[in-house]
């Protein structure tokens, strides 16, 4: 099983806003796509200079299923996403292989 990782650091002030985006719109809309099984969304716990951020894993079968998110829907998914929070989020993905 392939897990799609991807960390974002938020502004505080858009905090409970974007917990309902995410939950509506940007989680909603890659489920939809039919690559991933299942997600995980999580809080994060502070960490030296970010006080507030989220953690999101789409679990998918394959690497395949992936590339092939990356390739088709990824960029127009995150640029929805930077349109309305330009300047009040950073993020940085990761990709796990369960063993």
């Amino acid at each position: 099983m392939i897990i799609y990782s991807i960390t974002f650091a938020i502004e505080d002030g858009i905090e409970q806003e974007w917990i309902s985006y995410m939950k509506e719109e940007y989680i909603a809309n890659i489920m939809e796509i039919g690559l991933f099984n299942d997600f995980r969304f999580a809080k994060t716990h502070p960490v030296s200079d970010v006080d507030t951020a989220y953690n999101v894993q789409f679990r998918c079968e394959s690497l395949t299923h992936l590339e092939l998110f990356e390739k088709q829907h990824a960029i127009e998914i995150d640029n929805k996403m930077t349109e309305k929070y330009k300047g009040k989020f950073g993020s940085f993905r990761m990709v796990l292989e369960e063993v």
